[in-house]
């Protein structure tokens, strides 16, 4: 019975949070649409839409933990539903209402606070990402198979640093990868894939 209680207030409050970020992006978009228009003077204000973002993604992924949770409680899901098809599903959900509100209020993306940032990107969803590989990383294994994980990571990176650069200056070398803009020499190959091999 406890049990059954505690899925109905752990289902009430994804609720609440669902029903929170869709009051937070109607909101967004609606003070996006008036915010140029006030000409009074104000003492105190909430700015609602420079926070409006990093509250909903804030709650977004206290949402996602709360599913996690469920998940690893519930050995009926666990079972048949692997956990990345539950993150996929979660995703699309979110991206779904995120979308939907700005079609509704017929704002496009570029004029959004909803537009996809590296900022974003880097202090909202890396950190997450980043702390639960490491949570889930296993120190024994992890140990035992240290030499193999600095021999593949040291060796493969050197290995796709010259490849990619020696394949790239040869295809420039023969003129296939069109008319060039700026004349490179192996230096500048090297470079280039020094930064995408990091």
């Amino acid at each position: 019975m406890s049990s059954l209680l505690n899925y109905h207030l752990l289902l009430w409050n994804i609720f609440i949070q669902l029903f929170i970020i869709s009051t937070i992006i109607q909101h967004t978009i609606l003070a996006n649409h008036s915010l140029h228009h006030t000409k009074e003077i104000v003492i105190i204000q909430w700015n609602y839409h420079e926070f409006s973002t990093h509250i909903t993604v804030m709650l977004f992924l206290i949402l996602l933990v709360c599913l996690k949770l469920a998940y690893h409680h519930s050995p009926f899901i666990s079972a048949y539903v692997p956990e990345s098809l539950l993150l996929i599903l979660i995703g699309i959900t979110f991206g779904s209402i995120v979308s939907y509100e700005i079609d509704k209020q017929s704002n496009t993306i570029e004029h959004s606070v909803w537009k996809f940032t590296p900022e974003l990107f880097a202090y909202y969803l890396l950190p997450p990402i980043i702390l639960e590989s490491a949570y889930g990383l296993y120190n024994r294994t992890f140990s035992e198979y240290l030499g193999t994980i600095l021999l593949f990571s040291v060796l493969g990176t050197i290995c796709n640093f010259l490849i990619i650069g020696l394949l790239m200056y040869s295809l420039f070398q023969l003129g296939l990868l069109g008319t060039p803009l700026i004349q490179f020499d192996i230096k500048g190959f090297l470079l280039f894939s020094s930064i995408i091999v990091a």
